[in-house]
This record gives structure tokens, C-alpha cells and sequence, in this order.
């Protein structure tokens, strides 16, 4: 955690990188793909930070929720 301006802690992007992946996962596991991706894109626009090491992250991210989702979905038929 960090301290912003206020002096009030704020999550770093590692840490919010990983709350993120935590709840995508459970998302697409849980069958929900659209929800998933659809909070990934909010963390993406709330951060603006597409063309960088962390915008190919949350890429990657998605790539991850699809890979779960299917698999779920396959596992459950």
C-alpha cells in the first residue's frame, strides 16, 4: 500500500493487480465471462493506462477469465 496525497493508503498496482485477478477468476468460474471482462475494462478506463506493461496485463487477464470459462463450461456439459 501507498500513501497518497491525504496521507490515506491506496493500493498499489501489484496489489490491486492481484485483487483483480482473484475476483475475474471467480467470475469466469463461476460462468459469469461478460461480468468478468466487463470489470476488467473498468480497471482499464478508471487507470487509462491501456499501452503499458500493466494495460498488457489486464490483456492477459481476460485471455485467463476466457481459458476458465471454458473450462467450466466444458467441465459442466
Amino acid at each position: 500500500m501507498a500513501l497518497n496525497i491525504q496521507g490515506k493508503l491506496q493500493p498499489t498496482p501489484t496489489n490491486r493487480l492481484k485483487a483483480l485477478h482473484f475476483r475475474v477468476k471467480e467470475l469466469a468460474a463461476g460462468g459469469f465471462l461478460e461480468e468478468a471482462i466487463a470489470l476488467i475494462d473498468i480497471v482499464a478506463a478508471e487507470d487509462k493506462i491501456l499501452s503499458t506493461e500493466y494495460g498488457h496485463k489486464l490483456n492477459k487477464l481476460k485471455e485467463i477469465a476466457k481459458e476458465i470459462y471454458e473450462a467450466e463450461m466444458t467441465f459442466e456439459s
